[in-house]
């Protein structure tokens, strides 16, 4: 490519570079080799060049020397030529000043300008931002075409703060889909459930945005983000002014743009279609029925005013005012304890006691402590009861001298507990066997004799001796307070306040004793390794 100065032809020529310089003491060419394989500048090139530019008088054989040697040097060829039109260059800045255009006449005469001098006329006009260079070579290259030259950039507007919430408030109320793709309406999702510290919302506050500049260089500010407050409601705190937090459990409500939290969750009616499925960090209070198929699933308690029918409930502590009614399906489970009126057909568990007020019937109840069946009737007619300490009981079976099997002494749960600790607590012992074996190996050699590998691993392995060690200890306390709370299972006893019938079985620890007459007024209790019974006081 060429580069004129002052008011020199810009040339393209398919091969080579040269230059024609028009200067106050004549005309200059400089040619320079091609690059690689390209061809050299052919002398027609010049020639047409020189016509291009009107130049008159030129030595023939000083052009004809530049494109033989293609040194690059500027080698005059003609003396100072004519004067001539200049270019007209004009450059236009919008009313905003975002945008300047340029455009370059050429009076008869006139030679086209190089972009130096076009970049001088521009910087003079005030555009200092924002420049297109090709759109200002084709200026050049296009005298009369008028061409975007320099564009500004807008501001980034800032963003207004916003709430970002943790938790999903859009899905409250969209049923899950069942394995087939279908609608499962027992789980509506209606609760959102929380923990006390959970994060409910976070404010993301107002960015700064980013300035801009028009063509002029001048800035342009960003409109500033809008700030906003936040609003906590009932139970709910606000930390590093820009969380939104828990402070309590409980399920989350939105109302008037306020986040709350409830702890406890009230139900008007049944736990039927109309509500789906229960699951509440808090507490759970249900004016109605459990109905069956349905289940409640509380992190606090649940007070059920009707009955659980065929239904199943967890929580800390139960009470069911109206009675179980298991349907041979129903669970209820307690943390804490169970009340209820009365439990027929159902599975019942707690981790401290069962109170039943009126009669167990065809039911398997387990308790960690004591089991009660009193009031007016306090039967125990057919199925499984346990109890860790106690089972106090009216009357035991029945005439017709229905299978009822009573267990005092006996805590499922601890005693899955206290095997599952022996267990683990035997492989700790002999995975911390095995590390003192290979660190007994590894010390005794020399340790300027052990490879870089070996001293690594020496360390790799009295690092674990100290972890399993610690393991290890923590691992036997546990198993002497399981022990000990196992032991004392041992003095559980069963009292009977009227009848025990042929047909029931007392199991009391390991020590079993089927009741084949009729008994009243009784206590059975373990005692030199067989069941014993003394009056009922």
């Amino acid at each position: 490519m060429t580069a004129a100065e002052e008011g020199s032809m810009l040339v393209e020529p398919k091969n080579g570079t040269f230059s024609i310089q028009i200067r106050e003491d004549g005309v200059y060419l400089s040619v320079e080799a091609p690059a690689g394989d390209a061809s050299p500048v052919e002398l027609g090139q010049i020639w047409d060049a020189l016509s291009a530019d009107k130049i008159e008088n030129y030595n023939r054989a000083a052009v004809e020397e530049a494109v033989r040697s293609m040194t690059g040097a500027a080698i005059k060829i003609a003396e100072p030529q004519k004067p001539r039109p200049q270019a007209e260059i004009s450059v236009l800045v919008s009313r905003d000043r975002m945008e300047a255009f340029l455009q370059i006449d050429l009076p008869e005469g006139a030679l086209r300008p190089d972009v130096d001098t076009v970049m001088e006329r521009v910087d003079k006009a005030g555009v200092m931002f924002g420049f297109m260079p090709e759109s200002i070579d084709l200026a050049v290259r296009q005298p009369g075409l008028r061409v975007l030259c320099a564009k500004g950039q807008f501001p980034e507007n800032a963003q207004d703060a916003s709430i970002e919430y943790k938790v999903d408030l859009e899905n409250r109320g969209k049923p899950a889909e069942t394995v087939d793709g279908g609608v499962d309406f027992k789980n509506l999702g209606l609760y959102i459930n929380v923990e006390k510290g959970q994060v409910l919302a976070i404010k993301h506050p107002p960015t700064k945005g980013v300035e801009g500049f028009d063509v002029c260089g001048n800035s342009i500010p960003p409109k500033p983000g809008k700030d906003l407050l936040l609003h906590p409601g009932a139970n709910v705190q606000i930390e590093d002014d820009t969380k939104l937090v828990a402070a309590v459990a409980g399920t989350v409500l939105l109302t008037g743009g306020k986040l709350s939290v409830s702890p406890v969750l009230n139900i008007k009616s049944d736990v039927d279609l109309s509500t789906g499925n229960i699951d509440f960090a808090g507490d759970v209070v249900i004016n109605g029925s459990v109905q069956e198929g349905f289940s409640v699933k509380a992190g606090g308690n649940v007070d059920i005013a009707g009955m659980v029918s065929g239904g199943n409930v967890q929580g800390c502590n139960v009470t069911i005012r109206q009675g179980i009614l298991g349907l041979n399906k129903g669970v209820v489970a307690a943390t804490g304890t169970v009340v209820a009126k009365f439990v027929e057909n159902a599975k019942v568990t707690a981790d401290q006691d069962i109170l039943i007020s009126d009669v167990v019937l065809h039911s398997h109840l387990s308790a960690g402590k004591k089991v009660r069946v009193e009031g007016k009737r306090g039967q125990i007619v057919g199925g499984v009861i346990s109890a860790g300490d106690e089972i106090l009981v009216k009357s035991a079976g029945s005439s017709s001298a229905t299978p009822t099997e009573l267990q005092a002494g006996v805590n499922p749960k601890l005693r899955e507990a206290y095997l599952a600790m022996r267990k683990e607590l035997k492989a700790a012992e002999a995975s911390l066997d095995q590390l003192q074996k290979g660190l007994f190996t590894l010390r005794s050699i020399d340790k300027n004799q052990l490879p870089p590998e070996k001293q690594e691993l020496l360390l790799k392995i009295t690092r674990a001796q100290f972890s399993t060690m610690g393991q290890v200890e923590s691992m036997r306390k546990k198993m002497i307070e399981l022990e000990t709370a196992y032991e004392e299972l041992k003095g559980g006893q069963i009292k009977v306040s009227d009848y025990v019938y042929p047909g029931v079985k007392i199991v009391i620890g390991s020590l079993v004793k089927p009741i084949s007459e009729e008994f009243r007024f009784v206590v059975f209790y373990a005692d030199g390794g067989e069941i014993k019974f003394r009056p009922f006081k």
